[in-house]
């Protein structure tokens, strides 16, 4: 991301906004929230929409001067096809997904040990990663202290 300068607080921004509602047919339907979070080092995408969301997810962060490449971090929050669709896209960068995380190509490690004890992963000084059991037993959530929100 262009123009990026050293700041204490890291900048928020709902790309897409999730749903979830029963249609007239009765069918039920949803769609996860992706957000950008810009810190002081790392740029980090929570969530990925489902594949059907993939033109829209990567013109909503050309909207804000970010490219697949700049992601550094990509944290979804669990494993549903609507949090982890496009994961593909960001080969470059560490996924963190529940509590599973690809450092590299084929580097991985299991978040649940340090989970379990209460001890969050760190992205940043003020951004990290906990476990947020709930809509599945290993939800992880992302934890952004002083925040500003992005121009839209």
């Amino acid at each position: 991301m262009a123009g990026r300068t050293q700041r204490c607080r890291a900048l928020v921004q709902v790309l897409l906004q999730g749903y979830s509602y029963t249609d007239a047919q009765d069918r039920y339907r949803a769609g996860g929230t992706c957000t950008l979070v810009v810190g002081n080092d790392k740029i980090i995408l929570v969530d990925t929409e489902s594949p059907r969301d993939k033109e829209c997810l990567l013109n909503k962060l050309a909207e804000h001067g970010v490219s697949p490449d700049d992601i550094n971090y990509v944290v979804c929050t669990h494993g549903h096809v609507d949090h982890v669709g496009n994961l593909n896209l960001f080969a470059n960068a560490v996924h963190i997904v529940s509590h599973d995380i690809l450092h590299d190509r084929d580097i991985y490690s299991d978040l649940a040990d340090s989970f379990k004890e209460g001890i969050p992963h760190h992205i940043e000084e003020n951004i990290e990663v906990i476990s947020t059991p709930g809509h599945t037993l290993q939800d992880v959530s992302v934890v952004v202290r002083g925040t500003e929100h992005m121009e839209q």
